[in-house]
């Protein structure tokens, strides 16, 4: 299926991350890497791709977004697997790789190759891979176990594979464009399972508190995925606390809102590892707000957030949009300098703080 086919809903386009992105980390260069990780340094911490590394993304459609990973990594060999030659085509793939070498203004690091597979095998050079891709593909494989046992040869020992794409809750069955059912998380990781690859990260908690995207890793290493479980079922008071600001009547109310923060300020953050993006998600929440126009909601949560990560400009500035967005412009300001001291080149920041005192003194 084409990566620009996906049903994705996004909460947060019109909200868009300012900070801490390169420039040319934006939904046209990254398209559903982007509607999955919208801040670039989650995307790494999620891949973690090394230099030297073998990356195939099963499923590439035409290769424009696998070609645009090249603004990220250094060094890295990329192969684009598709079963269509027609939109997977040699010379077009080349004329992406060239547009964003262009972009990135360096002599290119990575190698790219292409790969045309058919349904039941991708015709990747064997025991090669150090990760596997499977952005919004898995769902399509009409030969499933075929596949993953064709996937599992081309891994190395220690190879991972990555399955990013919206799953169905128990109960609630999403489809995407073509009419093709999608799996549910448990559904995955029993599949997987069969195949001997065991579920050891995951971007955020499931459910659909902000919408029905996840991205999971599965690799070969049981001891891993225990740790992974153990870690998981111990957060899961802290989880179920977290969606509560999903809530409309929790996250209107500051005492409420309030009580939850003070709650999770006494877990160490560094105990929710098992979720690559918690931060990430809890101010996804808020986001889910502002798209509705709810601010106080807003406000509420990304000021918890803003408390559990207080080094983090981003949260701020979030919350300082919210702010001007209720007319709040005192608060407003007030946090965009905070984003300042914090991150004194957010040309954003810089750009509200110059409008919003402008204001103050013509009033």
């Amino acid at each position: 299926m084409s990566k620009a086919h996906l049903s994705i809903v996004l909460f947060i386009i019109s909200f868009a991350v300012i900070s801490q992105n390169n420039s040319y980390y934006t939904h046209k260069n990254f398209g559903i890497y982007f509607e999955e990780f919208q801040e670039q340094n989650d995307l790494l911490n999620f891949v973690d791709v090394k230099k030297g590394d073998v990356v195939a993304d099963i499923g590439a459609g035409n290769g424009y977004y696998t070609a645009a990973l090249s603004l990220l990594f250094d060094s890295v060999t990329f192969y684009a697997e598709d079963i269509s030659s027609k939109k997977l085509r040699e010379n077009r793939f080349a004329k992406h790789v060239n547009h964003f070498a262009r972009l990135k203004g360096s002599t290119p690091t990575n190698t790219f190759h292409v790969s045309i597979g058919n349904y039941t095998a991708t015709n990747l050079p064997a025991n090669s891979l150090d990760k596997v891709f499977l952005m919004a593909s898995f769902h399509e494989f009409s030969n499933m176990n075929l596949m993953l046992k064709d996937i599992d040869n081309k891994l190395k020992k220690n190879g991972k594979i990555y399955v990013m794409e919206a799953f169905s809750l128990p109960g609630d069955t999403i489809y995407c464009s073509h009419r093709h059912k999608g799996y549910s998380i448990s559904q995955v990781t029993a599949i997987m399972k069969n195949h001997n690859f065991y579920l050891s990260k995951m971007r955020n908690p499931e459910g659909k508190t902000v919408n029905y995207t996840n991205c999971l890793i599965f690799e070969r290493d049981k001891e891993s995925s225990r740790d992974f479980y153990r870690m998981k079922d111990s957060l899961e008071g802290l989880v179920n606390l977290s969606r509560q600001m999903a809530n409309i009547i929790v996250a209107g109310d500051g005492v409420r809102m309030q009580n939850i923060t003070d709650s999770l300020k006494l877990v160490p953050l560094l105990s929710l590892k098992a979720y690559s993006a918690y931060e990430t998600w809890l101010r996804s929440i808020g986001k889910k707000w502002t798209v509705k126009q709810k601010y106080i909601p807003a406000i509420n949560v990304f000021n918890s957030v803003c408390e559990l990560y207080p080094n983090n400009a981003q949260n701020y500035f979030v919350l300082a949009r919210a702010f001007q967005s209720n007319a709040q412009y005192d608060k407003a300001l007030e946090n965009y300098k905070k984003v300042l001291r914090l991150e004194p080149g957010h040309n954003e920041a810089l750009k509200q703080v110059h409008l919003l005192e402008g204001k103050k003194r013509h009033k």
